[in-house]
């Protein structure tokens, strides 16, 4: 969390990816870390204990989120997205 608020208050966008029961630690992170609020894309817990498949898929979700909320993100001029 610390390298995502550190790059979104030097204009980088950023988004974070976490699964559901860490969503209020990063939110509750970043604020603490810099007083801002930051994108999140959230998966199903848990991660670990998937096979590749189920990596997979969850992978797709969080592509899918992020790809919605990268239309939101400020982008900032000299940035290739």
């Amino acid at each position: 969390m610390y390298d995502t608020v550190s790059l979104s208050q030097r204009g980088v966008p950023t988004i974070v990816v976490c699964t559901y029961p860490f969503a209020e630690l990063a939110k509750g992170q970043a604020i603490v870390l810099g007083g801002m609020e930051v994108p999140i894309a959230l998966v199903e817990h848990p991660l670990a204990s998937l096979d590749q498949e189920g990596v997979i898929m969850r992978g797709r979700a969080a592509a899918q989120q992020v790809s919605e909320l990268w239309t939101r993100v400020p982008q900032v001029s000299g940035l290739s997205t």
